[in-house]
C-alpha cells in the first residue's frame, strides 16, 4: 500500500505543478478575450524568455498573448517567469495550438455558464441580425437576451455565421 500512496502522491504533487503553470497562462486568455483583444500577430513562435535576452529589439511585437506574459513575468510573476525559463520548448503550454485549446476550453466554460443562467431566467429571447459584407456575403449577428433572477436584462453576442 505504501507505493500506492507514493504514486498517489507524486501524481497529485504534479498535477498542482501542472495547474500552477497553466494559471498565469489561461489568466492571460480570459483578460484578453473579456477585453474583446486579439491574440496573435504574424511572429508567434520560438522561446518567449531568451536568457541572453538584452531588449535589443525592443521594436518587435509578437503579439497581444506573447506580449502579455512578457508583461506578467516584468511585473513579478516568479511561477510564470521559472516556467517559462526551465520548461521543455514542446511543454511551455503557449504554442499556437496550446493557445487555440486553452481558448476553446475557456469558450466552452462560458457557453455552459451562460446555458446555465438563460436556463434560471424565466425570460429570454434570441436576436438575429442580418448584414451584407465587403464581398457581399450575408453574415448574420446571433445575440441571446434574457432576463437575470435580479431583474437585469443581460444580451450576450454569440457568433456571426
Amino acid at each position: 500500500m505504501d507505493i500506492v500512496n507514493r504514486i498517489n502522491t507524486q501524481r497529485l504533487q504534479q498535477v498542482l505543478e501542472n495547474r500552477q503553470r497553466l494559471t498565469p497562462i489561461v489568466e492571460t486568455i480570459i483578460f484578453l478575450g473579456r477585453q474583446n483583444i486579439p491574440f496573435r500577430s504574424h511572429r508567434d513562435d520560438g522561446s518567449l524568455l531568451d536568457i541572453d535576452d538584452d531588449d535589443s529589439d525592443v521594436m518587435t511585437n509578437e503579439g497581444n498573448f506573447r506580449e502579455s506574459l512578457k508583461f506578467k513575468v516584468n511585473c513579478g510573476d516568479l511561477n510564470l517567469e521559472n516556467h517559462l525559463k526551465t520548461a521543455r520548448a514542446s511543454a511551455t503550454y503557449i504554442t499556437k495550438i496550446t493557445q487555440n485549446a486553452l481558448y476553446e476550453c475557456c469558450g466552452e466554460e462560458i457557453c455552459e455558464q451562460i446555458v446555465s443562467r438563460v436556463r434560471e431566467s424565466n425570460y429570454y429571447a434570441i436576436m438575429l441580425d442580418d448584414t451584407t459584407d465587403e464581398s457581399h456575403q450575408s453574415q448574420m449577428a446571433t445575440i441571446l437576451r434574457y432576463l437575470m433572477a435580479d431583474g437585469l436584462v443581460r444580451e450576450v453576442f454569440c457568433w456571426i455565421c
